[in-house]
């Protein structure tokens, strides 16, 4: 399952909350792992100490088996019934723990914002409602439970009267009639317990059945399929886009429709657009989340054709929203501990970060939290960028990256590390501020999917009434909202 979930595609998270990834790896997991394997043992030690007291007492008084075949078969008939029922309890109280846990981790999450805001009490009543579904399946099932303990004791009490009564019309030995009735006796303490720990048993199948759907989870195609390109590839980083068309659904309509542009080696290419223009869904298509229609070639070769993996380790992006793990700073910096001290120091110094590493205790082995919250979004950015400088990637990505930082800074990793750092590097950048990708080499303008421009910035500003010139006097302000 864990393997599967990794190698899902991205579509699968958008449709999955955290909440129910989680409760299937912890509720249902610990259900299947630690709960059913001694429940089924014990269930079928009861049910063969049931059948053995019932046939014992049968045998010892054939005329027992006109009331055990009955007894026996109207409490299959009351078990079937009550599975069914019980079975989608137990998935229903499975389902509704997922919202719960989705909640949780929301709060836990945005707790800074909850707490500024002074929502605690929203966010706690939202809690209780999810944890008030969440009780009211658990209380159906139980009382399904206790629906049919009350009915196989009834049964059993049908036999309990039936082996003394069997014994005096027969005359049967007192001997076998005591014995008889022992295992009677203990079979009317046992049977409820024992119809509980089975219909359990049955229950927690659903966890074995909602595991097991996860575990047959499509893959990304050309996850573990396609070409594995030359070890230096992209030695230029020459990018191609024939055609390039992107939807996220099968039936949904394409948010990149035929698109069709060459960036040359080493160009340092501007994405321009307004909000839903089809800038992020660029980067996706490039990236293969989802798979795209049509051609992207670089270096000369389609990376549609070569492994999944080994087409996104191509390129470098450093997202508008910084990606951090909890672990050391240096782990952050360079995952697979390919470069030395030096490296890391270096690449900190560039994008100002040294000075604050040199204060914090440890240095680079100090240990982030989750996402890096122990860093401020700024920070955090200018990590995630020199991280992307250790890699020497040929094409560099930035999806807006330099959102979260302040001007003074944009400007900074616009001047110092774009066009100096990353000068031997193809770059696409989609612009947060225009100003940033007014000197860049070409300038990409998308609307609706679409490419309406594409040349150097000073040619596109000479038509007053081109796309581009309307952004740059619509926005004035710099920035595109």
């Amino acid at each position: 399952m864990t393997e599967a979930v990794l190698k899902a595609p991205a579509l699968f998270f958008d449709r999955n909350p955290a909440g129910r990834i989680l409760n299937r790896f912890s509720k249902d997991l610990g259900c299947m792992d630690d709960l059913l394997p001694g429940q089924s043992l014990f269930t079928i030690q009861l049910l063969l100490f049931l059948m053995n007291g019932s046939v014992l007492s049968a045998v010892s008084n054939v005329w027992l088996f006109l009331v055990c075949v009955p007894l026996t078969l109207l409490f299959t008939f009351l078990a079937k019934f009550y599975l069914r029922s019980s079975r989608e309890f137990r998935r229903i109280e499975a389902m509704t723990c997922s919202p719960l846990y989705s909640c949780v981790a929301d709060t836990v999450t945005g707790l800074e914002i909850i707490r500024s805001s002074a929502m605690e009490k929203e966010f706690i009543q939202r809690l209780y409602r999810y944890l008030d579904k969440n009780t009211a399946a658990l209380l159906m099932l139980k009382a399904s439970t206790r629906w049919l303990a009350v009915r196989g004791d009834i049964l059993i009490n049908f036999l309990f009267v039936a082996v003394p009564t069997g014994a005096l019309l027969t005359t049967q030995s007192p001997a076998l009639a005591g014995m008889s009735l022992s295992y009677i006796v203990e079979m009317l303490d046992m049977t409820q317990y024992a119809i509980r720990v089975a219909s359990e048993t049955e229950n927690h199948m659903t966890s074995v059945e909602r595991v097991m759907n996860y575990t047959s989870i499509e893959p990304e195609p050309g996850y573990d399929t396609g070409t594995f390109p030359p070890e230096q590839w992209p030695h230029q980083g020459a990018l191609s886009l024939c055609d390039l068309s992107l939807a996220y659904l099968t039936d949904a309509p394409k948010v990149l429709n035929n698109i069709n542009i060459t960036v040359a080696p080493k160009e340092k290419v501007g994405i321009a657009g307004r909000t839903g223009a089809g800038k992020s869904s660029l980067v996706a298509a490039l990236f293969r989340m989802p798979e795209p229609k049509g051609k992207i070639i670089i270096d000369g070769l389609n990376i549609k054709d070569l492994n999944l993996q080994a087409s996104r380790g191509a390129m470098a992006v450093i997202t508008q929203d910084p990606v951090l793990f909890s672990g050391s700073l240096r782990r952050n910096l360079d995952p697979f501990s390919s470069h030395d001290d030096h490296d890391l120091w270096s690449a900190l110094e560039e994008v100002q970060l040294k000075t604050v590493v040199k204060q914090l205790p440890g240095q680079l082995d100090y240990k982030l939290k989750e996402f890096g919250r122990n860093f401020s979004v700024g920070e955090r950015q200018l990590v995630c960028l020199a991280r992307a400088l250790l890699q020497k990637r040929k094409i560099i990505i930035l999806d807006e990256a330099t959102a979260n930082v302040d001007y003074k800074t944009d400007h900074l990793i616009q001047e110092v590390i774009i066009r100096k750092t990353f000068k031997d590097s193809t770059v696409l950048t989609i612009a947060h501020r225009l100003n940033t990708i007014m000197d860049y080499d070409k300038v990409l303008v998308i609307d609706k999917g679409r490419v309406v421009e594409f040349d150097k910035p000073e040619n596109l500003l000479q038509n007053d009434k081109g796309y581009y010139t309307q952004l740059v006097h619509t926005h004035n302000v710099n920035t595109l909202e």
